[in-house]
């Protein structure tokens, strides 16, 4: 009987830090050594997977690695390039789909798939799921302590039972909500397409990209002086959904400033996904369409979410929407008209 195949390079959707834990494991190599041996031999490249073990800058690092762990560096082109910017932190990449983990034949086999940290990203395309917070995947469970794999023994050894109980639960949220996260995904997606074909092409974008950049961002910060919740959290009640809608606590918002670094730092795929949520109906009134429970006003949406409004984040809005595009102008001040009745 032939020797089992050994996976030795990449795979196409798969991130770097992913491949470089599993060929590690491969070769019996503790990652303290390889990092010391890195440090030793080149320092710049050490530092900059320090940085971003995902997406590292500069191209030395492929050869560094390469020799490293006997791959051909050539065999590393196809990885380390980000798709967009709106990836998530370092720190924060803790993104997988259970289905997609429940696949693989050993838990070691199991990776990271790139489209797990796109930000904006919180279902699997492939089986229309949402993403869920793990502590680690594959190859990596082994650099957690005995007591971490212990407390997520099951999750580790057995993703299909805990996909099986996130698909019965996922069913129970209401399906125009789950349309809703599908669609502003799909949303997200087609303008980054947008974006880089008039690029390329010289022209100009229509700008969606960016009204969605700037409310994301409005989205996920707490416009309060306290570390509070983000202000999408007003979008949804607590009863829908809470296990796949929610936000825990975010840094005070000491200067109306927010970035999408605030979108981008949350671990949880779940409170990106109310941020979503509530930026689909900020542009395209959804929740209106789709009145639940009270006949006179929708239960859900961007209508929860514009008394919350301090007067510090009007003024941001008004001075961000001056750079979005015409069609786009009129939205801030239709929004105070709603509030204002």
């Amino acid at each position: 009987m032939g020797k089992p195949f050994i996976q030795r390079l990449p795979l196409k959707d798969e991130v770097l830090s992913s491949w470089l834990t599993r060929r590690l494991n491969q070769l019996g190599l503790e990652r303290a050594v390889f990092d010391d041996a890195l440090v030793k031999q080149y320092p710049e490249v050490a530092a900059a997977l320090t940085k971003d073990p995902d997406f590292p800058e500069g191209r030395l690092w492929r050869k560094a690695v390469a020799g490293l762990v006997a791959v051909p560096a050539e065999g590393l082109q196809g990885i380390g390039w980000p798709s967009s910017p709106w990836f998530l932190a370092p720190g924060c990449r803790r993104s997988a789909c259970l289905l997609c983990l429940s696949e693989a034949p050993l838990v070691t086999a199991q990776y990271v798939n790139e489209l797990w940290l796109q930000s904006w990203r919180t279902t699997c395309p492939m089986h229309q799921l949402p993403l869920v917070e793990v502590p680690a995947v594959g190859a990596s469970w082994t650099l957690l302590s005995r007591q971490s794999r212990r407390l997520h023994g099951a999750l580790m050894r057995r993703p299909d039972r805990e996909a099986a109980r996130l698909i019965e639960g996922w069913r129970k949220v209401p399906a125009y909500l789950r349309e809703v996260v599908f669609s502003a995904e799909v949303q997200i997606m087609e303008a980054w397409r947008e974006h880089f074909a008039n690029e390329r092409s010289g022209t100009a974008a229509s700008g969606s990209l960016l009204v969605w950049h700037d409310l994301l961002a409005f989205c996920a910060s707490s416009w309060s002086t306290t570390a509070s919740p983000p202000i999408a959290t007003q979008a949804l009640p607590w009863m829908i959904g809470s296990t796949y809608f929610r936000c825990r606590n975010v840094l005070p918002c000491m200067e109306p400033a927010p970035s999408l670094q605030a979108f981008r730092t949350m671990i949880d795929p779940a409170a990106r996904r109310t941020c979503i949520v509530a930026v689909m109906d900020a542009l395209y009134g959804l929740s209106g369409k789709r009145i639940v429970g009270l006949k006179r006003q929708p239960t859900w949406g961007w209508f929860r979410v514009l008394p919350h409004f301090p007067d510090a984040a009007w003024a941001w809005l008004d001075d961000q929407a001056r750079a979005w595009p015409a069609g786009w102008h009129p939205m801030v001040g239709r929004w105070r008209n709603m509030v204002r009745g």
